[in-house]
């Protein structure tokens, strides 16, 4: 559903950010940073099983709109917001597949099967105009990320952008703590797979790798809060005063037990030794996205600190106190290269 609230009323928000920016060209906007904003899971090869026959070449085309909103992505969505009904309409007014409000669809409906008129209730204009408003939201989003102002993963803060409105993301720096905008992300991104298959044809297997962390990527900015954080989301207070949030072991319990199914124990020496998970070796050209890296600075003893390979020699972690759960370069870091590191792959 779209909107600032739970009333989802997303035009009060957006107007005033499309009227400085709705006419600029969407790929002026895409092409303003250098950040990588592929879709973090579910390529663009759609898997009908689960679409309606009818709107089956509608998603197709949605996914082609833009690269950082694939075809799974918008079916994923669909199904978050109305489970395919294209009659399916709330007691605050949002509309359609989409779940379109009267207001945003005033802005966004376009006639995408040149019937003479528009309509959310249309199947071809409801998922047509999803795709234009998605790619509008990730360049907007895509922008914001590259000048600092929010911070996160592309998918995941266009996500929130749809359902809490931009304004909210602006507000909060980041996917806000909205139980109602945290689920329907968490949704959506886990039902991507469902709607994924490989170019050469037969539903994905989407390595679970990659689920690991976009799992963690949910949690970007939250405060480190020592002993916080579990396979239930972030808890507890930091000695800064800082929380909910994770510490380490906290946040790689959450990310590898949502993915996977597998739940580790709690603390980072015991997760990185957990025979569950297969050795990788310490080589760039093997690891992989979502692997599970721990360090230890007393010579492989014991590990005192643990994250998540994000691709692209980055890690996600959740540092120490008074930092927040981020994205770092580990592969040009001087604080990490001297330890011994253990690398493990979890999958379901």
């Amino acid at each position: 559903m779209i909107g600032e609230t739970k009333g989802n009323g997303v035009i009060l928000g957006i107007a005033a950010i499309s009227a400085a920016v709705v006419f600029l060209p969407l790929f002026v906007i895409l092409a303003t940073t250098g950040i990588d904003t592929s879709p973090i899971s579910g390529g663009g090869v759609l898997n009908p099983s689960g679409i309606p026959a009818a709107y089956v070449k509608f998603v197709e085309n949605a996914g082609k709109r833009c690269a950082e909103i694939s075809a799974p992505v918008i079916a994923a969505q669909i199904k978050a917001e109305s489970n395919w009904n294209p009659h399916a309409q709330t007691s605050v007014g949002a509309q359609g597949l989409a779940q379109f409000m009267p207001g945003t669809w005033a802005t966004w409906g376009k006639d995408y099967n040149h019937d003479g008129s528009t309509s959310p209730l249309d199947p071809a204009d409801a998922i047509g105009s999803q795709a234009d408003f998605m790619c509008y939201l990730a360049g907007y989003m895509k922008e914001k990320l590259g000048t600092g102002v929010v911070k996160g993963d592309l998918l995941s803060l266009t996500l929130a952008a749809y359902n809490a409105g931009p304004s909210k993301v602006i507000n909060y720096g980041g996917v806000p703590p909205l139980a109602e905008t945290q689920s329907y992300i968490k949704k959506i991104l886990a039902d991507i797979e469902n709607y994924s298959q490989p170019a050469t044809g037969g539903k994905a297997t989407i390595a679970t790798q990659s689920s690991i962390a976009d799992q963690a990527k949910l949690w970007l900015g939250y405060p480190y809060v020592w002993g916080g954080g579990g396979t239930s989301g972030p808890s507890g207070r930091g000695s800064d005063g800082r929380g909910p949030g994770f510490d380490c072991s906290g946040l790689i319990q959450y990310a590898v037990y949502h993915a996977t199914g597998i739940t580790l124990p709690r603390v980072a020496d015991a997760q990185i030794r957990d025979s569950r998970g297969t050795l990788i070796s310490r080589d760039w050209s093997q690891m992989q996205t979502g692997d599970i890296i721990g360090f230890s600075n007393s010579g492989g003893g014991n590990y005192q600190h643990i994250g998540i390979y994000a691709g692209n020699g980055k890690l996600l972690d959740a540092p120490t106190t008074g930092q927040n759960v981020e994205l770092t370069d580990l592969k040009n870091s001087s604080y990490f290269r001297p330890m011994v590191w253990q690398i493990r792959r979890f999958s379901k």
